[in-house]
Parts: structure tokens; C-alpha cells; sequence
């Protein structure tokens, strides 16, 4: 009767473990973004490695240190992480040009 009753419980034991294995995933997506603070929001061409993006301006009474800005895609450009040539032309001239490093999901506002 005992070895019965043992071999039941241990069946109901090792068949009632949970084999698996389980992941969870969250956090950011992958990448960086740029975006370009200006008083007045007027279209700009942002330069990143050579590459020519057309964005508009964010108003910079909007924008604040502690305050997102909207990401879209008027006024954001994604970039990979890492070091970057970046220059910012208006109406044809160059108004901002450095070497920046920028890391993942890193929003950079560069202001004007």
C-alpha cells in the first residue's frame, strides 16, 4: 500500500512541474534621434555623416529641458548609436556643424 501510495505522489509530482523556458523582453526600441530647437519653427536641413535630412524646427518655447518633444517624422531624425558628423543648414547656410556621440535611445536636441 505504501509503495502505491508513494509512486502516486511522485508521479503527480513530477508531472505537475512547469518545464519551459520563458523570456521577457522590454525597453526601448534600438536607436538615437536628433531633433532641432529653434524660436521659430522653419525648415532646416539637418547633415548626419553626409546623409540629408529635411526636418522643421521645434519652437523652443515649447521645448524644455525636463519636457519630451513629439517625435515624428517632420521634426526627428533617427540615427544609429555612436559618433556622428552632424551640421544643421538654414536657408542655405550653415548655422551648427560639430562631432557628437550619441547613445542608444538618446534623444538629442540641438539648439539654434
Amino acid at each position: 500500500m505504501k509503495k502505491i501510495f508513494f509512486a502516486a505522489v511522485c508521479s503527480v509530482l513530477l508531472s505537475s512541474c512547469g518545464v519551459g523556458t520563458y523570456s521577457v523582453v522590454s525597453g526601448k526600441d534600438g536607436g538615437a534621434l536628433i531633433s532641432v530647437a529653434d524660436s521659430e519653427s522653419s525648415p532646416v536641413t539637418v547633415v548626419v555623416d553626409g546623409t540629408q535630412y529635411d526636418v522643421k524646427t521645434v519652437k523652443t518655447s515649447k521645448f524644455k529641458k525636463d519636457r519630451k518633444i513629439k517625435e515624428t517624422s517632420a521634426n526627428t531624425v533617427k540615427v544609429t548609436a555612436g559618433q556622428h558628423d552632424v551640421s544643421v543648414l538654414k536657408k542655405g547656410q550653415e548655422v551648427y556643424s560639430k562631432k557628437i556621440f550619441i547613445s542608444d535611445s538618446e534623444h538629442r536636441v540641438i539648439e539654434l
